[in-house]
């Protein structure tokens, strides 16, 4: 049961990073900085795949 116990935190610890990681992605593009990073950024990987 301890070990059941341990997993279920640990996984539940990566789920809430994982939305975390979300929220804070909403939070960034709610700005009007934000905005243009969003729309910049991937443009900018792009190119950089494409000079590889």
């Amino acid at each position: 049961m301890n070990r059941f116990e341990a997993g279920t935190r640990l996984r539940g610890s990566e789920v809430l990073t994982l939305a975390m990681r979300t929220v804070r992605m909403i939070l960034a593009t709610d700005t009007t900085f934000g905005a243009a990073t969003t729309v910049v950024t991937p443009v900018l990987a792009a190119a950089a795949r494409l000079r590889h």
